[in-house]
Protein backbone atom coordinates (compact mmCIF):
# COMPACT_ATOMS: atom_id res chain seq x y z
CA UNK A 1 0.00 0.00 0.00
CA UNK A 2 2.86 2.39 0.75
CA UNK A 3 4.33 1.84 -2.72
CA UNK A 4 0.92 2.39 -4.33
CA UNK A 5 0.37 5.59 -2.36
CA UNK A 6 3.82 6.89 -3.31
CA UNK A 7 3.22 6.10 -6.99
CA UNK A 8 -0.14 7.86 -6.94
CA UNK A 9 1.35 10.91 -5.26
CA UNK A 10 4.21 11.00 -7.77
CA UNK A 11 1.79 10.81 -10.72
CA UNK A 12 -0.36 13.58 -9.27
CA UNK A 13 2.66 15.85 -8.78
CA UNK A 14 3.90 15.19 -12.33
CA UNK A 15 0.48 16.05 -13.77
CA UNK A 16 0.29 19.23 -11.71
CA UNK A 17 3.79 20.22 -12.81
CA UNK A 18 2.84 19.61 -16.44
CA UNK A 19 -0.19 21.89 -16.15
CA UNK A 20 1.89 24.63 -14.49
CA UNK A 21 4.64 24.42 -17.14
CA UNK A 22 2.03 24.61 -19.93
CA UNK A 23 1.12 28.12 -18.67
CA UNK A 24 -2.45 27.45 -19.78
CA UNK A 25 -4.64 29.85 -17.85
CA UNK A 26 -7.69 27.69 -18.44
CA UNK A 27 -5.85 24.55 -17.30
CA UNK A 28 -4.41 26.22 -14.20
CA UNK A 29 -7.80 27.67 -13.27
CA UNK A 30 -9.57 24.33 -13.73
CA UNK A 31 -6.91 22.54 -11.67
CA UNK A 32 -6.98 25.15 -8.91
CA UNK A 33 -10.76 25.13 -8.57
CA UNK A 34 -10.92 21.33 -8.66
CA UNK A 35 -8.25 20.91 -5.99
CA UNK A 36 -9.93 23.54 -3.84
CA UNK A 37 -13.26 21.68 -4.07
CA UNK A 38 -11.46 18.45 -3.20
CA UNK A 39 -9.91 20.01 -0.09
CA UNK A 40 -13.29 21.45 0.94
CA UNK A 41 -14.83 17.98 0.57
CA UNK A 42 -12.14 16.59 2.87
CA UNK A 43 -13.03 19.21 5.49
CA UNK A 44 -16.37 17.44 5.96
CA UNK A 45 -14.72 14.07 6.55
CA UNK A 46 -14.17 13.42 10.23
CA UNK A 47 -10.88 11.60 9.80
CA UNK A 48 -9.53 13.81 7.02
CA UNK A 49 -10.48 17.39 7.82
CA UNK A 50 -7.01 18.24 9.15
CA UNK A 51 -5.37 16.95 5.98
CA UNK A 52 -7.89 18.83 3.88
CA UNK A 53 -7.22 22.07 5.74
CA UNK A 54 -3.48 21.56 5.41
CA UNK A 55 -3.72 20.81 1.69
CA UNK A 56 -5.93 23.86 1.14
CA UNK A 57 -3.40 26.04 2.93
CA UNK A 58 -0.56 24.60 0.87
CA UNK A 59 -2.49 25.29 -2.34
CA UNK A 60 -3.08 28.91 -1.38
CA UNK A 61 0.57 29.46 -0.45
CA UNK A 62 1.81 27.68 -3.58
CA UNK A 63 -0.44 29.81 -5.75
CA UNK A 64 0.83 33.02 -4.19
CA UNK A 65 4.47 31.92 -4.53
CA UNK A 66 4.00 30.96 -8.16
CA UNK A 67 2.42 34.30 -9.00
CA UNK A 68 5.36 36.14 -7.42
CA UNK A 69 8.24 33.95 -8.58
CA UNK A 70 7.31 33.10 -12.15
CA UNK A 71 7.03 36.26 -14.20
CA UNK A 72 5.60 34.52 -17.25
CA UNK A 73 2.79 33.00 -15.21
CA UNK A 74 2.04 36.39 -13.71
CA UNK A 75 2.03 37.99 -17.15
CA UNK A 76 -0.27 35.30 -18.48
CA UNK A 77 -2.78 36.09 -15.76
CA UNK A 78 -2.20 39.83 -15.96
CA UNK A 79 -4.99 40.25 -18.49
CA UNK A 80 -7.39 37.88 -16.76
CA UNK A 81 -8.45 34.43 -17.82
CA UNK A 82 -8.74 35.59 -21.44
CA UNK A 83 -7.13 38.73 -22.92
CA UNK A 84 -9.13 41.11 -25.07
CA UNK A 85 -6.73 40.44 -27.94
CA UNK A 86 -7.00 36.67 -27.61
CA UNK A 87 -8.32 35.08 -30.80
CA UNK A 88 -10.90 33.20 -28.75
CA UNK A 89 -12.64 36.49 -27.95
CA UNK A 90 -13.37 36.99 -31.65
CA UNK A 91 -14.53 33.39 -31.96
CA UNK A 92 -16.91 33.84 -29.03
CA UNK A 93 -18.45 37.01 -30.44
CA UNK A 94 -19.18 35.34 -33.75
CA UNK A 95 -20.59 32.23 -32.02
CA UNK A 96 -22.86 34.43 -29.91
CA UNK A 97 -24.16 36.24 -33.00
CA UNK A 98 -24.79 32.94 -34.80
CA UNK A 99 -26.63 31.61 -31.74
CA UNK A 100 -28.94 34.65 -31.67
CA UNK A 101 -29.73 34.09 -35.34
CA UNK A 102 -30.43 30.35 -34.85
CA UNK A 103 -31.78 30.36 -31.33
CA UNK A 104 -33.71 27.10 -31.05
CA UNK A 105 -32.07 24.49 -33.30
CA UNK A 106 -28.73 26.11 -34.11
CA UNK A 107 -27.05 26.59 -37.47
CA UNK A 108 -26.19 22.90 -37.80
CA UNK A 109 -23.35 20.61 -36.71
CA UNK A 110 -19.93 21.77 -37.88
CA UNK A 111 -21.32 25.05 -39.21
CA UNK A 112 -19.16 27.42 -37.13
CA UNK A 113 -16.09 26.97 -39.34
CA UNK A 114 -18.14 28.15 -42.34
CA UNK A 115 -20.01 30.98 -40.62
CA UNK A 116 -17.00 32.47 -38.89
CA UNK A 117 -15.30 33.87 -42.06
CA UNK A 118 -18.30 36.13 -42.70
CA UNK A 119 -17.36 38.16 -39.62
CA UNK A 120 -13.59 37.66 -39.37
CA UNK A 121 -11.02 40.41 -39.94
CA UNK A 122 -8.55 40.43 -42.88
CA UNK A 123 -5.74 39.52 -40.48
CA UNK A 124 -7.36 36.22 -39.51
CA UNK A 125 -6.80 34.02 -42.55
CA UNK A 126 -7.34 30.69 -40.80
CA UNK A 127 -10.82 29.43 -40.06
CA UNK A 128 -11.23 27.88 -36.59
CA UNK A 129 -13.06 24.58 -36.49
CA UNK A 130 -14.93 25.60 -33.33
CA UNK A 131 -15.40 28.54 -30.97
CA UNK A 132 -12.79 27.36 -28.40
CA UNK A 133 -15.65 27.13 -25.93
CA UNK A 134 -17.65 23.91 -25.87
CA UNK A 135 -20.76 25.61 -24.52
CA UNK A 136 -20.79 28.37 -27.12
CA UNK A 137 -20.02 25.87 -29.88
CA UNK A 138 -23.01 23.81 -28.78
CA UNK A 139 -25.30 26.86 -28.64
CA UNK A 140 -24.07 28.01 -32.05
CA UNK A 141 -24.39 24.70 -33.87
CA UNK A 142 -27.15 22.91 -31.93
CA UNK A 143 -29.10 25.80 -30.40
CA UNK A 144 -31.02 25.65 -27.14
CA UNK A 145 -32.28 22.17 -28.01
CA UNK A 146 -28.78 20.65 -28.12
CA UNK A 147 -27.51 22.73 -25.21
CA UNK A 148 -30.41 21.53 -23.07
CA UNK A 149 -29.36 17.92 -23.62
CA UNK A 150 -25.86 18.71 -22.29
CA UNK A 151 -27.15 20.62 -19.28
CA UNK A 152 -29.72 17.95 -18.41
CA UNK A 153 -27.04 15.24 -18.65
CA UNK A 154 -24.70 17.14 -16.32
CA UNK A 155 -27.60 17.92 -13.98
CA UNK A 156 -28.61 14.27 -13.80
CA UNK A 157 -25.01 13.28 -13.08
CA UNK A 158 -24.81 15.81 -10.24
CA UNK A 159 -28.18 14.73 -8.85
CA UNK A 160 -27.12 11.10 -9.03
CA UNK A 161 -23.91 11.77 -7.09
CA UNK A 162 -25.82 13.66 -4.40
CA UNK A 163 -28.33 10.81 -4.07
CA UNK A 164 -25.81 7.96 -3.88
CA UNK A 165 -23.33 9.74 -1.60
CA UNK A 166 -25.15 8.87 1.67
CA UNK A 167 -25.15 5.19 0.65
CA UNK A 168 -21.42 5.26 -0.06
CA UNK A 169 -20.31 7.33 2.92
CA UNK A 170 -20.99 4.80 5.63
CA UNK A 171 -17.87 6.11 7.33
CA UNK A 172 -15.01 8.38 6.45
CA UNK A 173 -12.84 5.28 6.16
CA UNK A 174 -14.37 4.73 2.71
CA UNK A 175 -11.87 7.33 1.50
CA UNK A 176 -9.03 5.34 2.98
CA UNK A 177 -7.95 1.71 3.08
CA UNK A 178 -10.17 0.07 5.66
CA UNK A 179 -13.32 -0.54 3.68
CA UNK A 180 -14.47 0.06 0.13
CA UNK A 181 -12.99 2.63 -2.25
CA UNK A 182 -16.39 3.43 -3.76
CA UNK A 183 -16.68 6.86 -2.15
CA UNK A 184 -13.14 7.77 -3.17
CA UNK A 185 -13.85 6.76 -6.77
CA UNK A 186 -17.13 8.70 -6.96
CA UNK A 187 -15.46 11.78 -5.51
CA UNK A 188 -12.48 11.52 -7.86
CA UNK A 189 -14.60 10.90 -10.97
CA UNK A 190 -16.91 13.79 -10.07
CA UNK A 191 -13.97 16.14 -9.64
CA UNK A 192 -12.51 14.98 -12.94
CA UNK A 193 -15.75 15.87 -14.70
CA UNK A 194 -15.84 19.19 -12.84
CA UNK A 195 -12.36 20.03 -14.09
CA UNK A 196 -13.30 19.21 -17.69
CA UNK A 197 -16.49 21.28 -17.54
CA UNK A 198 -14.55 24.27 -16.19
CA UNK A 199 -11.79 24.00 -18.80
CA UNK A 200 -14.40 23.65 -21.56
CA UNK A 201 -15.34 27.30 -20.98
CA UNK A 202 -12.10 28.41 -22.68
CA UNK A 203 -11.24 25.43 -24.87
CA UNK A 204 -12.63 22.62 -27.02
CA UNK A 205 -12.18 19.53 -24.83
CA UNK A 206 -15.23 17.74 -26.18
CA UNK A 207 -13.99 18.16 -29.76
CA UNK A 208 -10.97 15.99 -28.91
CA UNK A 209 -12.02 12.30 -29.07
CA UNK A 210 -9.76 11.17 -26.21
CA UNK A 211 -11.18 13.84 -23.88
CA UNK A 212 -14.76 13.16 -24.93
CA UNK A 213 -14.33 9.40 -24.43
CA UNK A 214 -12.83 10.03 -20.98
CA UNK A 215 -15.79 12.21 -19.99
CA UNK A 216 -18.30 9.62 -21.23
CA UNK A 217 -16.45 6.82 -19.41
CA UNK A 218 -16.52 8.80 -16.15
CA UNK A 219 -20.24 9.49 -16.59
CA UNK A 220 -20.90 5.81 -17.26
CA UNK A 221 -18.91 4.65 -14.23
CA UNK A 222 -20.65 7.19 -12.02
CA UNK A 223 -24.02 6.06 -13.34
CA UNK A 224 -23.11 2.46 -12.46
CA UNK A 225 -23.07 3.48 -8.79
CA UNK A 226 -26.75 4.46 -8.96
CA UNK A 227 -27.54 0.84 -8.17
CA UNK A 228 -27.04 1.66 -4.50
CA UNK A 229 -30.27 3.70 -4.43
CA UNK A 230 -31.99 2.97 -7.75
CA UNK A 231 -33.11 -0.64 -8.26
CA UNK A 232 -35.60 -0.93 -11.16
CA UNK A 233 -38.04 -3.80 -11.21
CA UNK A 234 -38.36 -6.35 -13.98
CA UNK A 235 -40.23 -4.02 -16.36
CA UNK A 236 -37.65 -1.29 -15.84
CA UNK A 237 -34.79 -3.71 -16.43
CA UNK A 238 -36.36 -4.93 -19.67
CA UNK A 239 -36.81 -1.34 -20.88
CA UNK A 240 -33.21 -0.54 -19.99
CA UNK A 241 -31.93 -3.60 -21.85
CA UNK A 242 -34.01 -2.67 -24.91
CA UNK A 243 -32.77 0.93 -24.78
CA UNK A 244 -29.14 -0.11 -24.41
CA UNK A 245 -29.48 -2.72 -27.15
CA UNK A 246 -31.04 -0.18 -29.50
CA UNK A 247 -28.28 2.32 -28.76
CA UNK A 248 -25.57 -0.29 -29.35
CA UNK A 249 -27.18 -1.34 -32.64
CA UNK A 250 -27.62 2.25 -33.87
CA UNK A 251 -24.17 3.44 -32.84
CA UNK A 252 -22.55 0.28 -34.17
CA UNK A 253 -24.20 0.69 -37.53
CA UNK A 254 -23.23 4.37 -37.69
CA UNK A 255 -19.66 3.54 -36.70
CA UNK A 256 -19.40 0.83 -39.36
CA UNK A 257 -20.77 3.18 -42.00
CA UNK A 258 -18.38 5.96 -40.96
CA UNK A 259 -15.47 3.52 -41.08
CA UNK A 260 -16.35 2.40 -44.58
CA UNK A 261 -16.72 6.00 -45.75
CA UNK A 262 -13.37 6.93 -44.21
CA UNK A 263 -11.68 3.99 -45.93
CA UNK A 264 -12.89 5.01 -49.40
CA UNK A 265 -12.16 8.69 -48.77
CA UNK A 266 -8.58 7.96 -47.79
CA UNK A 267 -8.17 5.59 -50.72
CA UNK A 268 -9.53 8.21 -53.10
CA UNK A 269 -7.38 11.05 -51.79
CA UNK A 270 -4.25 8.91 -52.04
CA UNK A 271 -5.00 7.48 -55.48
CA UNK A 272 -2.39 8.19 -58.13
CA UNK A 273 -4.72 8.13 -61.14
CA UNK A 274 -7.80 10.24 -61.78
CA UNK A 275 -10.06 7.26 -62.59
CA UNK A 276 -9.11 5.44 -59.38
CA UNK A 277 -9.60 8.60 -57.35
CA UNK A 278 -13.07 9.25 -58.75
CA UNK A 279 -14.12 5.60 -58.31
CA UNK A 280 -13.08 5.54 -54.65
CA UNK A 281 -14.68 8.90 -53.88
CA UNK A 282 -17.91 7.83 -55.57
CA UNK A 283 -18.00 4.77 -53.28
CA UNK A 284 -17.65 7.08 -50.29
CA UNK A 285 -20.39 9.31 -51.67
CA UNK A 286 -22.77 6.36 -52.03
CA UNK A 287 -22.16 5.37 -48.41
CA UNK A 288 -22.87 8.90 -47.14
CA UNK A 289 -24.63 11.05 -49.77
CA UNK A 290 -25.07 13.94 -47.30
CA UNK A 291 -21.34 14.63 -46.94
CA UNK A 292 -20.82 17.73 -49.07
CA UNK A 293 -17.04 17.51 -48.63
CA UNK A 294 -17.01 14.31 -50.67
CA UNK A 295 -18.91 16.13 -53.42
CA UNK A 296 -16.32 18.89 -53.27
CA UNK A 297 -13.42 16.44 -53.58
CA UNK A 298 -15.11 14.77 -56.57
CA UNK A 299 -15.71 18.13 -58.21
CA UNK A 300 -12.15 19.26 -57.60
CA UNK A 301 -10.74 16.01 -58.98
CA UNK A 302 -12.76 16.44 -62.18
CA UNK A 303 -11.85 20.13 -62.48
CA UNK A 304 -8.12 19.52 -62.12
CA UNK A 305 -8.30 16.72 -64.69
CA UNK A 306 -10.19 19.00 -67.09
CA UNK A 307 -7.61 21.75 -66.70
CA UNK A 308 -4.95 19.45 -68.12
CA UNK A 309 -6.57 20.25 -71.48
CA UNK A 310 -6.60 16.69 -72.72
CA UNK A 311 -9.40 14.86 -74.56
CA UNK A 312 -12.88 15.12 -73.08
CA UNK A 313 -11.79 17.99 -70.81
CA UNK A 314 -15.13 19.75 -71.30
CA UNK A 315 -17.00 16.63 -70.21
CA UNK A 316 -14.83 16.41 -67.10
CA UNK A 317 -15.50 20.08 -66.34
CA UNK A 318 -19.25 19.49 -66.66
CA UNK A 319 -19.02 16.48 -64.36
CA UNK A 320 -17.06 18.54 -61.85
CA UNK A 321 -19.67 21.30 -62.02
CA UNK A 322 -22.40 18.78 -61.17
CA UNK A 323 -20.53 17.61 -58.08
CA UNK A 324 -19.89 21.19 -56.98
CA UNK A 325 -23.57 21.94 -57.48
CA UNK A 326 -24.52 19.05 -55.20
CA UNK A 327 -22.09 20.32 -52.58
CA UNK A 328 -23.57 23.82 -52.74
CA UNK A 329 -27.05 22.43 -52.16
CA UNK A 330 -25.90 20.45 -49.12
CA UNK A 331 -23.95 23.28 -47.50
CA UNK A 332 -25.16 26.82 -48.25
CA UNK A 333 -22.26 28.31 -46.22
CA UNK A 334 -19.32 26.71 -48.06
CA UNK A 335 -17.36 29.02 -50.36
CA UNK A 336 -15.04 26.34 -51.79
CA UNK A 337 -17.78 24.62 -53.78
CA UNK A 338 -18.80 27.96 -55.27
CA UNK A 339 -15.25 28.76 -56.33
CA UNK A 340 -14.96 25.32 -57.93
CA UNK A 341 -18.27 25.69 -59.75
CA UNK A 342 -17.25 29.10 -61.06
CA UNK A 343 -13.91 27.75 -62.32
CA UNK A 344 -15.69 24.96 -64.19
CA UNK A 345 -17.96 27.51 -65.87
CA UNK A 346 -14.92 29.61 -66.82
CA UNK A 347 -13.35 26.56 -68.45
CA UNK A 348 -16.56 25.98 -70.41
CA UNK A 349 -16.41 29.58 -71.72
CA UNK A 350 -19.31 30.73 -69.55
CA UNK A 351 -17.54 33.41 -67.46
CA UNK A 352 -20.55 35.72 -67.15
CA UNK A 353 -22.54 32.92 -65.51
CA UNK A 354 -19.56 32.13 -63.28
CA UNK A 355 -19.41 35.68 -61.86
CA UNK A 356 -22.40 35.01 -59.65
CA UNK A 357 -20.66 32.16 -57.85
CA UNK A 358 -17.38 34.00 -57.39
CA UNK A 359 -19.34 36.86 -55.82
CA UNK A 360 -21.12 34.39 -53.53
CA UNK A 361 -17.73 33.03 -52.44
CA UNK A 362 -16.61 36.57 -51.63
CA UNK A 363 -19.75 37.16 -49.59
CA UNK A 364 -19.22 33.94 -47.63
CA UNK A 365 -15.54 34.69 -46.98
CA UNK A 366 -15.14 38.43 -47.58
CA UNK A 367 -11.66 38.93 -46.13
CA UNK A 368 -9.85 35.82 -47.31
CA UNK A 369 -6.75 36.58 -49.41
CA UNK A 370 -7.09 33.39 -51.45
CA UNK A 371 -10.74 34.08 -52.36
CA UNK A 372 -9.78 37.62 -53.42
CA UNK A 373 -6.99 36.22 -55.58
CA UNK A 374 -9.37 33.70 -57.18
CA UNK A 375 -11.87 36.48 -57.91
CA UNK A 376 -9.09 38.58 -59.46
CA UNK A 377 -8.22 35.63 -61.70
CA UNK A 378 -11.87 35.43 -62.80
CA UNK A 379 -11.88 39.17 -63.53
CA UNK A 380 -8.92 38.67 -65.85
CA UNK A 381 -10.93 35.99 -67.68
CA UNK A 382 -13.59 38.65 -68.20
CA UNK A 383 -10.76 40.98 -69.36
CA UNK A 384 -11.71 43.42 -66.62
CA UNK A 385 -8.07 44.11 -65.74
CA UNK A 386 -8.60 47.19 -63.52
CA UNK A 387 -10.92 45.18 -61.26
CA UNK A 388 -8.46 42.27 -61.27
CA UNK A 389 -5.69 44.68 -60.23
CA UNK A 390 -7.81 45.97 -57.34
CA UNK A 391 -8.51 42.53 -55.91
CA UNK A 392 -4.93 41.34 -56.39
CA UNK A 393 -3.59 44.35 -54.52
CA UNK A 394 -6.11 43.78 -51.77
CA UNK A 395 -5.10 40.12 -51.51
CA UNK A 396 -1.39 40.96 -51.46
CA UNK A 397 -1.90 43.56 -48.73
CA UNK A 398 -2.74 40.70 -46.37
CA UNK A 399 -0.82 37.69 -47.69
CA UNK A 400 2.02 38.02 -50.20
CA UNK A 401 2.48 35.07 -52.56
CA UNK A 402 4.77 34.78 -55.56
CA UNK A 403 1.91 33.58 -57.75
CA UNK A 404 -0.27 36.60 -56.97
CA UNK A 405 2.65 39.01 -57.47
CA UNK A 406 3.45 37.55 -60.90
CA UNK A 407 -0.20 37.69 -61.88
CA UNK A 408 -0.40 41.33 -60.76
CA UNK A 409 2.56 42.18 -63.02
CA UNK A 410 0.79 40.50 -65.93
CA UNK A 411 -2.45 42.41 -65.21
CA UNK A 412 -0.58 45.73 -65.08
CA UNK A 413 1.01 44.97 -68.45
CA UNK A 414 -2.44 44.29 -69.89
CA UNK A 415 -3.71 47.58 -68.52
CA UNK A 416 -0.72 49.43 -70.00
CA UNK A 417 -1.30 47.81 -73.39
CA UNK A 418 -4.98 48.82 -73.40
CA UNK A 419 -4.11 52.41 -72.52
CA UNK A 420 -1.76 52.82 -75.55
CA UNK A 421 -3.29 54.44 -78.68
CA UNK A 422 -3.89 52.20 -81.68
CA UNK A 423 -1.30 52.37 -84.51
CA UNK A 424 -2.17 54.61 -87.51
CA UNK A 425 -4.29 53.04 -90.22
CA UNK A 426 -6.22 50.77 -87.85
Amino acid sequence: HTVEDSSGLFCALVMMAGIVVSQSRGGLTAMGVTLAVFCLALLFQRDYWRRGALALGVLIVAGLVLMQQFGKVEQRFGGGLVDEGDGRVFYWRVAEDVFHEHLLWGAGPGSFRYLYPMSSSPWQQTNPLNAHNDYLTTLCEWGLAGFSIIIVTLGLALAGVSRIWPFLKRSSADLGRKNSSRAAFVLGASLGLLSMTIHSVVDFNMQIPSNAVTAIALLALLSAHWRFWLNPRMVGRILLVVAVGGAVFFLGREGLQAGQEFYWLERGLRATSWSAQVAALENAQKIEPANFMTDYELGEACRLEAWKGEAKSDDQAREGAQWFQRGMALNPYDYETRLGYGKCLDWLDRPKEATKFFVQALMLNPNNARVEWEFAWHCSILKNYPLAEHWLERSLSVVRTREAEEYLDMVKRKIAEESQPAPPGR
